[in-house]
This record gives C-alpha cells, structure tokens and sequence, in this order.
C-alpha cells in the first residue's frame, strides 16, 4: 500500500462528446517506463500598471494540462487512437489510477490528442500520445480520481 500516487499507473480513454467525461473507457496498452507526464502551465497573466510600474492589479487566465505518455508498438498492434497522418479529429477523455487504486489519479474529461511515430533500432517503434484538456461541459479541465472500492471496474 502506497502513500504516494506513484508507480505504475493505468491509463484509459473514451471519446468525449459535446465535452463530456467518456461513457466507456479503454485501457492503453503498456506503457514505456518513464514516459508518462502530466504538464501544467501557468495561465497568462495580465497587469495592470500605473504610471511608473506600479502594479494596479493582476488577473491570471487558467491554467493549461496536458498528459504525456509513450506506449510501444509491438508485433500485430494496431494504434489505440487512429490518427490520418498525425491528425487526430475526435475529443477523448483521459483518466489516470495510480499503481496503488486507493491513491488519487485525475481525469480529464475533453482532450485534443496528438500524436508522434518514433521508431530506432534500439528502441524500435513508439507511439507518443499528448492529451490537451480543453473546457469539459463542466466543472474543472482536471478532476481528481480515486477508483471506486469494491470490486467495481471505475466505470
């Protein structure tokens, strides 16, 4: 049992529609050690200044969240997310449990998604997939999880 919402983690998506958290989930197939990455960047700030630099007021935009992760590709798969030459039109939902279920993971309800072929010879091929969070129907871009106890699947 963890204290922290480290390790090895499950990552599952679904499409999103109208900006809504998916109705089913997915999980991605293994995950390359090391990859996986949630990125926050500060929203931009705006100041007001009066004459000589003094600073009026502040107002902060939101912030921006992307998840990062790179899975292989391995004999007979098949992408998860299918892209037309890297573009990918569909909204997805990305939700994140920890190694340890009891610990808190996130969900973020509507995403663009990219993604990125690499391949070498010692490495072989990859697929890195990014998922953008853009405004959900509602509440917030990130929403704290914690899997369901009791057998449940999450759903």
């Amino acid at each position: 049992m963890s204290l922290l919402s480290w390790g090895k983690p499950k990552i599952e998506f679904g499409v999103s529609v109208g900006g809504a958290q998916a109705a089913s989930w997915t999980e991605m197939p293994e995950i390359v050690d090391g990859t996986t990455q949630l990125n926050t960047e500060d929203g931009e700030v705006t100041e007001a200044r009066e004459e000589g630099g003094g600073i009026v007021d502040v107002k902060r935009d939101r912030s921006k969240f992307s998840l990062t992760f790179t899975i292989f590709m391995k004999k007979g798969d098949s992408l998860p997310i299918a892209d037309d030459d890297g573009v990918i039109i569909a909204d997805y939902s990305v939700r994140l449990t920890p190694e340890d279920v009891e610990c808190t993971g996130f969900v973020l309800d509507c995403c663009t998604v990219s993604l990125q072929k690499t391949f070498s010879s010692t490495d072989g091929y990859r697929v890195q997939y990014t998922f953008e969070a853009k405004k959900p129907a509602t509440g917030q871009m990130f929403k704290e999880y914690v899997q369901p106890t009791g057998g449940g699947t999450g759903d």
